[in-house]
């Protein structure tokens, strides 16, 4: 549904050294350490909420209309910052 960074992203490779790799591979982790941090942040959360969350903060670009759904990019700054501001009702 929207778009990630995954291109250049420094990481762990074999043989205990570090290095740069690109594509969804990158991408998926990088929009699932935000989702973790809203956990973090407000345990409370459930998965659609998260997901409310991502999307609804998603920073929209020109270049991404015709390549995903929403024509955005995860914001995780912005998501880990609404979520530590919802309040949960029971």
């Amino acid at each position: 549904h929207l778009a990630s960074p995954g291109v250049y992203i420094m990481s762990t490779i074999p043989g205990n050294y570090y290095g740069t790799s690109s594509g969804t591979s990158m991408a998926a982790p990088y929009v699932a350490g935000a989702a973790i941090q809203m956990k973090v942040v407000r345990p409370g959360l459930l998965g659609y909420q998260i997901k409310s969350l991502v999307m609804s903060t998603s920073q929209a670009y020109s270049q991404l209309l015709s390549k995903v759904y929403t024509g955005a990019r995860v914001d995780s700054t912005t998501a880990i910052t609404e979520a530590s501001l919802v309040s949960l009702s029971l």
